[in-house]
């Protein structure tokens, strides 16, 4: 589903215009490196709040899931996560010269959220990774 906003536009279209950027047309290909970050960075963060469910499973079967790789710094390798995603929504923002509401409004309200959420993780509460994995827009979206 994500994966096809970026690849779906890159082979239809080269360059776009966007609203006016500091050179008055901006690549595509620098919005969509963003674009391609953003995408990959929350599918891992909420894969990864998911997969701590499973893993005594993962480490009994041999799976090496990021929640089992990462072991005790899970919590941090989130944080990061959620660092790589906020600091993307920011870079869109200034190429694409947004209003300074997409910043407040859509890059701090996600930042107060990652953040909140980081913060009430119980990393070995499996009730709660399904929660917070549930509360993911990407869930919800495909759910319906």
């Amino acid at each position: 589903l994500s994966w096809e906003k970026v690849v779906r536009r890159t082979k239809t279209q080269r360059s776009m215009s966007w609203p006016p950027a500091s050179s008055g047309v901006l690549e595509y290909r620098d919005c969509r490196r963003c674009f391609l970050l953003i995408i990959t960075s929350w599918v891992m963060y909420f894969d990864t709040i998911y997969a701590t469910q499973d893993r005594k499973d993962d480490v009994r079967i041999g799976i090496r899931s990021t929640a089992v790789f990462f072991g005790d710094n899970v919590r941090t390798f989130n944080a990061m996560l959620a660092a790589i995603f906020v600091s993307c929504l920011v870079a869109v923002g200034v190429l694409c010269s947004y209003h300074i509401a997409y910043f407040v409004i859509s890059c701090g309200g996600t930042a107060v959220y990652l953040t909140q959420q980081l913060l009430r993780w119980q990393v070995g509460d499996e009730r709660q990774a399904g929660e917070f994995f549930k509360a993911s827009f990407l869930y919800r979206l495909v759910r319906g």
